[in-house]
């Protein structure tokens, strides 16, 4: 595997720094055997350059090499297979060639992470909420309850899409995925918890509703009247 340069040099920096072996190869992903050979190399000819000679020629160019990495980087391309960035480069290289180049930049195939669907307005509803209640005391936090509920697939689907991002990219616009809920059969689960403790869970196989919902809290008000206490409790869905 072809390592650049300046990903040698950051190894014998950090090892000029204090930083032992292992934790240079766990922190760069670079085999603890290739830090170790770079190392003594350094230490031996006060630089990290190649020997002449040895290793197999390159089959691609460092301009080459960039322009994978650019579109592996694009809002357009940043989801694409490496079988697909392969296609569109068309270098007489394999997809781990490419894997490899990418690798080298920090690159790696991750499953991009899953939000709820959310639009402007129910962003600038919830910052607002956020905003208004930053303030409440302790007191009154506890006089809280919080409810939710959600939908768990009966027959979940494994997608195995995945988005080329670098470390510390995983929350950034563009590096997720969209979801709605919900495809194929499916249960309902609502519960509740409070600062003195927490409901039972309640399932359901059928659609709620208003009227459905209704009758989910009044039975966790009969369950659970005597732990909450408080008839000011507020029950925040």
């Amino acid at each position: 595997m072809h390592w650049s340069k300046e990903v040698k040099n950051q190894v014998i920096g950090m090892q000029i720094a204090g930083t032992n072996l292992p934790s240079i190869s766990r922190q760069l992903g670079i085999p603890e055997r290739t830090v170790r050979k770079w190392i003594r190399r350094f230490m031996d000819a006060g630089n990290v350059d190649r020997l002449p000679g040895s290793g197999r020629n390159r089959k691609t160019t460092n301009r080459s090499d960039r322009q994978l990495v650019r579109w592996a980087k694009s809002v357009w391309h940043r989801k694409s297979t490496a079988s697909a960035l392969l296609r569109m480069w068309d270098e007489p290289v394999s997809k781990q060639s490419v894997l490899r180049r990418l690798w080298q930049q920090g690159l790696h195939a991750r499953r991009p992470l899953r939000r709820p669907l959310l639009s402007r307005l129910n962003r600038e509803q919830r910052m607002t909420w956020a905003m208004n209640h930053n303030i409440w005391p302790d007191a009154t936090w506890r006089r809280v309850v919080w409810s939710d509920e959600s939908r768990f697939l009966l027959h979940p689907c494994d997608g195995r899409l995945r988005v080329w991002r670098q470390r510390g990219q995983r929350f950034l616009e563009g590096f997720s995925e969209d979801a709605i809920a919900y495809g194929g059969g499916s249960v309902h689960v609502w519960g509740a918890i409070w600062s003195g403790g927490k409901s039972s869970l309640f399932f359901h196989d059928r659609n709620v509703n208003a009227a459905v919902y209704r009758d989910v809290l009044e039975f966790f008000l009969e369950e659970n009247g005597a732990q909450l206490g408080d008839p000011q409790m507020v029950l925040s869905g």
